[in-house]
């Protein structure tokens, strides 16, 4: 691999263009040998196959270094990674991985990118432009990009010295701020604690919530009627044209890569004024395709679907 990097140092610019693009964010990784415990990582969750499939993405991942670990704890990360039944290890991977091709060119200070963990990292820009740091990192600092827009056929790799705090706060884009807003965050914090008892005024009104959550049953009728939408057809995906057949992207239904959890596939939907149901296909843990569907759809009988999908008309 030490020979291949050698031979892309001396490639003119656009041999190294074409030649980057059909290696994967994984192939990179691999080859790269201060990420070497990313990889360990991402071996242990099992979703090297995830970021090495070129047909699947864009993803931007802001990789450690192995140093940038070892300050995190080598012991401890060996430990998370050891642990089979925590979340620990998937939750500090996917806090550094990004959906979409987020170059450094497209970075303003202050930028904030949702993460596949589901929270948000933040941009900064210091001296000039010329230094992009990623917020928040352990230790109370911020992480610097080193090396910016490695490109793979999948996304790109921006390499970073610290690990991602997945439990920090974002702190204001200007590091001579950090302390002034600090205290005004907690005098803000002691003003909103002081106004709490105004707060149990407006808990006394729920008991007129109980009053819509009374009118759940009718959501239950509704239910009864969906087998009414369900045809017997081959094998496939749970959601189906009216005639039976699989639906074609972009013609029935727009494919929205690695949702969260199917309750914001569902979210994404509802957002959009013309979408009239969608499908949810697990892919790993949480994470999963989801479909938009903006020509009506019906849904199969559970033993023709062979995909794991679950398809909800709206």
């Amino acid at each position: 691999m030490r020979s291949l990097n050698i031979i892309l140092t001396v490639l003119p610019s656009c041999f190294r263009s074409s030649l980057a693009q059909t290696q994967s964010i994984t192939d990179i990784a691999i080859a790269e040998p201060d990420l070497s415990k990313l990889v360990e990582i991402a071996i242990a969750l099992d979703v090297v196959d995830l970021i090495g499939n070129c047909a699947l993405g864009p993803f931007t991942v802001f990789a450690p270094t192995d140093a940038a670990f070892e300050d995190f704890g080598e012991g401890l990360l060996n430990d998370i990674i050891a642990d089979t039944n925590s979340d620990d290890a998937l939750d500090i991977f996917s806090f550094h991985v990004v959906l979409g091709k987020q170059l450094s060119s497209d970075f303003t200070d202050g930028t904030i990118l949702r993460t596949l963990n589901g929270k948000n990292i933040k941009i900064t820009s210091h001296e000039e432009g010329t230094v992009l740091k990623v917020d928040p990192s352990i230790n109370g600092g911020r992480a610097k990009i080193v090396s910016a827009d490695n490109e793979a056929c999948n996304g790109i790799i921006h390499i970073i010295d610290a690990v991602l705090d997945l439990d920090g706060e974002l702190r204001p884009e200007s590091d001579s701020e950090d302390i002034e807003s600090e205290e005004d965050s907690e005098s803000e914090a002691t003003d909103f604690e002081e106004e709490e008892p105004e707060e149990l005024d407006f808990e006394e009104e729920e008991p007129e919530e109980l009053d819509f959550e009374e009118e759940e049953p009718e959501e239950l009728d509704f239910e009864e009627l969906e087998p009414e939408n369900v045809v017997q057809v081959g094998p496939g995906p749970a959601c189906r044209r009216e005639d039976g057949k699989v639906g074609v992207n972009h013609e029935d239904y727009r494919s929205i890569w690695l949702s969260w959890k199917i309750e914001e596939c569902e979210e994404k939907c509802r957002e959009l004024a013309f979408c009239l149901g969608y499908q949810f296909t697990p892919f790993i843990m949480t994470w999963g395709t989801c479909q938009n569907w903006f020509t009506k759809q019906v849904m199969v009988d559970k033993q023709y679907i062979d995909d794991k999908s679950v398809c909800v008309v709206l």
